[in-house]
């Protein structure tokens, strides 16, 4: 990964079929913002190509965030041709499943 001259990443930065936008900030104080395993920094941002919704014949790109939900956070997908309605679920699975099969 890029750095700048303080040390700190150069985005976005491409990582395999995901555009890295932004690393959010690590929430310490809530538990349910991180797991033995996993960590979900609030403001987290990516980007990646699939197939589009509303016409499955087309690739759009796809945003997915993580937001501050208070007690968890709050995972959102934005199509770019669809930007008016995010799916917005309590897992990244729970979003990108409402996508995948939305294009099956």
């Amino acid at each position: 990964m890029p750095l700048d001259a303080d040390g700190k990443p150069i985005l976005p930065f491409q990582v395999g079929i995901l555009t890295l936008l932004q690393l959010g900030t690590i929430v310490h104080d809530r538990e349910m913002f991180h797991t033995d395993r996993y960590l979900y920094p609030v403001g987290y941002a990516a980007s990646r190509e699939y197939y589009s919704i509303k016409d499955p014949e087309k690739i759009v790109k796809y945003t997915s965030s993580i937001r501050d939900g208070g007690d968890a956070p709050l995972f959102v997908v934005v199509a770019e041709d669809n930007l008016d309605e995010p799916i917005i679920a309590n897992s990244a699975t729970g979003a990108w499943s409402h996508i995948v099969k939305g294009t099956s």
